[in-house]
């Protein structure tokens, strides 16, 4: 009869999940790179068929059954909660899968235990703030397959049961799938007697998974990543650089913090080497320290570094190195140090919480002003335009909780934006009914804060007024923009070209752009012009760039006194108007100067005079 779970332990993982909780509870918008991505897909797909959003004119469902897991948990609890508290609920869950899952492998290895409590201090890792959810769920379920498996399995049912839980991680993330499935030939080649056998059995478990990925790589498998084409060029990363990656990557904490929580792993790489442990050694739990251990020096010295804006490797790294951090552990502490160990494990868990919820509350201090528009009373429905101007870093590498911040503004008020995750069938549960460029005209990258924030005197960066009229060409081809954080700079410009402030608060600008009406007034002069004649519209600032035009054909009747003619678009302020003919020209200059306005059209008189 299996021992029960002792009551002090029971309360300390009950205490711990509260903990857990609590950081989800005190920061209802968790502060992530790519989590927005995930939250606006899945509140999205909920409500594709509610025209009052748009949603729907602009995305149809994706098909890819490889990156599943944020979905699985998060539609239903959108559905029953509402885009905030559904996220927070749904990501409380994938936290406490890698906390419980841990616990689980833990126990089956060891028995009842405080060194259990350690998957508590890595529940909320690097990968969370980075937004890869799907593998962080993925990494919670694969520990509870593991800890499935190194049971004894007295029946086919159980190897069912296994081979079936691999089939749903395949779902989850199809990357950790493949690193369960090498986790678990190291269980089956340190605990099995006849090892061919029960390898050939695992790949026969195996063969669902791999039936399902391979049909995903040959439906999806031909679609370029939407990032840029792909590099085949590598280099070798220095391995001090790399093993500082892999702290950076690892604990959701900088990186003197993530030294400290990782020492109980490091505790437990000890045990491999040493015989004396506090409890008789579980041979699968050597396997899986074997297969970490080797994970590791695989990420160490592959020379997998990408040259594509940073060392792209740094980002799987995690996929590798997480799964072989957790399980460290469980292979049991030196005999001396098994107490120690115990209560590294529970300290390391509760300095976690207690930092995640620390960094939660001051990034939503910091962010607070980003999210202030979110209970306006604004609805749209169309294209919308979310800039980050200046960049806002946390302290963990490469994670910007900022970036997407706009994608919380089409889940309050509605339309699309074109840096929504909807480009990928590979990966994307959502996409774009066309490309981007169609669909929204001409718009920066999503870092466009990048060339927003430039240094004048860095080779490569516009003047700043340049910047900013781009800024407001930009925002001509959707209904708004939302810019966080304005500066005085950009208000003025906003201004001047006499956009219209839907919202302001503060650093938060919600504004649209109002037609204008340029008056031309077309004076045929002496001779018909017998051509066509093509009046274009552009601005003071980037004047060789066409904002719109006007063009009259060949046979076209001017009235001798002068031809009354209208372009009306976006833009306001200061323009110019050029009149584009092979053998005509304006008698009143090259270039004439014009200041529309909402409530007053612009007014110029081009004399039609032969050019030569």
């Amino acid at each position: 009869m299996a021992e029960p779970l002792p009551k002090s332990l029971a309360i300390v993982l009950v205490a711990l999940t509260i903990g857990l909780g609590a950081v989800f509870v005190v920061n209802p918008i968790f502060p992530s790179h790519d989590g927005p991505h995930h939250v606006a897909n899945c509140h999205m797909a909920n409500h594709l068929s509610d025209r009052s959003l748009g949603y729907g004119e602009f995305l149809r469902p994706g098909g890819p059954p490889t990156y599943l897991g944020f979905h699985m948990l998060c539609l239903p609890l959108d559905e029953l909660f509402g885009w905030k508290l559904g996220s927070a609920v749904t990501l409380f869950l994938i936290s406490l899968s890698i906390a419980l899952g841990y616990a689980y492998l833990s126990h089956a290895l060891h028995g009842w235990s405080l060194s259990m409590t350690y998957g508590f201090s890595l529940a909320i890792p690097w990968s969370m703030y980075m937004g890869f959810f799907d593998f962080a769920f993925a990494t919670g379920l694969s520990l509870w397959v593991l800890g499935y498996a190194v049971r004894p399995r007295a029946s086919w049912v159980s190897s069912l049961a296994v081979s079936l839980g691999v089939l749903v991680v395949s779902f989850v993330h199809v990357t950790s799938a493949a690193l369960l499935g090498l986790a678990l030939a190291a269980v089956t080649v340190s605990t099995s007697r006849r090892k061919i056998r029960d390898l050939a059995l695992l790949a026969l478990m195996g063969l669902p998974t791999v039936a399902h990925v391979a049909s995903s790589v040959l439906l999806y498998g031909d679609h370029p990543w939407p990032g840029g084409p792909e590099t085949k060029a590598t280099y070798f990363k220095p391995i001090l650089l790399r093993f500082g990656d892999l702290v950076d990557t690892a604990a959701g904490a900088p990186r003197w913090l993530a030294l400290f929580l990782l020492t109980p792993a490091l505790l437990g790489a000890l045990a491999l080497r040493r015989k004396g442990t506090a409890t008789p050694p579980h041979p699968g739990g050597r396997g899986l320290g074997a297969y970490g251990i080797s994970a590791l020096f695989l990420f160490l010295v592959s020379p997998f570094d990408l040259p594509m804006g940073n060392a792209l490797w740094t980002f799987f790294a995690p996929r590798l190195s997480l799964l072989a951090l957790l399980v460290l552990p469980t292979v049991g502490a030196p005999k001396k140090l098994a107490r120690v160990h115990s209560v590294l494990s529970l300290l390391c868990s509760v300095v976690a919480l207690v930092y995640a919820t620390t960094l939660g509350v001051r990034l939503n201090r910091e962010l607070g002003p980003a999210f202030a528009g979110l209970e306006a009373p604004i609805h749209r429905k169309g294209p919308r335009l979310p800039i980050l101007l200046s960049r806002i870093d946390a302290p963990l590498p490469y994670v910007e909780p900022a970036l997407n911040f706009g994608h919380y503004y089409l889940l309050a008020q509605g339309g699309v934006s074109p840096y929504l995750f909807a480009e990928w069938p590979v990966a994307d549960s959502l996409l774009f009914v066309d490309s981007p460029r169609k669909l929204f005209g001409p718009h920066p990258p999503r870092n466009a804060y990048r060339g927003m924030d430039c240094q004048e005197n860095i080779p490569g960066c516009p003047p700043l007024e340049e910047r900013l009229e781009w800024l407001t060409i930009w925002g001509r081809s959707f209904e708004d923009l939302i810019l966080y954080p304005a500066s005085r700079a950009v208000r003025d410009k906003l201004s001047e070209r006499h956009y219209q402030l839907d919202l302001d608060a503060g650093p938060l600008l919600i504004a649209h752009a109002r037609p204008c009406t340029v008056a031309i007034l077309a004076v045929p002069g002496l001779t018909p012009a017998a051509e066509p004649l093509r009046f274009e519209l552009s601005r003071n600032i980037l004047s060789d760039k066409v904002m719109s035009f006007l063009e009259l054909p060949a046979d076209a009747e001017l009235d001798p006194a002068g031809e009354s003619l209208e372009i009306t678009g976006p833009d306001c302020g200061s323009v110019l108007i050029r009149l584009r003919a092979r053998s005509w020209t304006c008698a009143e200059g090259a270039e004439l100067a014009a200041a529309p306005r909402p409530d007053s059209p612009g007014h110029v008189t081009c004399t039609l005079t032969p050019s030569n």
